[in-house]
């Protein structure tokens, strides 16, 4: 599905229609060299809007803390994943950044030595469905055959 990030309007009410144009460029891109220069493109974009930038971290804030609660009051909702380059188990984090009702990108999570979880990836839902689908059958609320693609 597309990814169109609700970051809000500017303070002149003005919505980014050059980062969404990008992030359409990056969905449609033919090749990694064309989505690389694309990405480059939207680095150079949140450089040079800081106001930008600042909405789009708090977005990002908002929607791990929106998931770290969601797991707090279901364990389920915490999907493993196993990453056999690095022989490690994950887990997959649901991320709502246009609405809270949909899931947009899945965070993907390790354990560090001292104890505490850092984000490693980020998947999309249907990158994130085959790789839970290897390690066990899925009965997730978020993460759904019907509800992806």
């Amino acid at each position: 599905g597309n990814l169109i990030l609700n970051v809000g309007p500017d303070a002149k009410g003005n919505i980014p229609d050059a980062s969404q144009k990008i992030l359409s460029e990056i969905e449609h891109a033919k090749d990694d060299s064309q989505r690389a220069h694309l990405f480059g493109k939207i680095q150079r974009l949140l450089e040079d809007d800081m106001l930008l930038y600042n909405r789009l971290k708090n977005r990002l804030d908002d929607a791990v803390l929106l998931s770290r609660k969601e797991v707090r009051w279901n364990y389920h909702t915490a999907i493993p994943s196993y990453y056999p380059s690095r022989n490690t188990m994950n887990f997959m984090l649901p991320l709502h950044l246009s609405s809270d009702d949909a899931v947009d990108i899945v965070l993907v999570v390790e354990l560090t030595p001292a104890g505490n979880y850092q984000g490693q990836t980020i998947l999309t839902c249907d990158q994130a469905y085959i790789d839970a689908r290897l390690v066990c059958s899925l009965k997730s609320h978020w993460l759904d055959l019907r509800t992806i693609g």
